[in-house]
């Protein structure tokens, strides 16, 4: 199963969305591409 590459995927992108917030940037428009 691929679960193990799902949950590294949405780690990733809560991570980067993290990041985002810190500098001020809009996170949604770019987690929603």
């Amino acid at each position: 199963t691929n679960g193990w590459t799902y949950e590294l995927l949405s780690v990733s992108c809560l991570s980067l969305a993290a990041k985002m917030e810190e500098s001020g940037a809009p996170s949604l428009p770019v987690i929603q591409r």
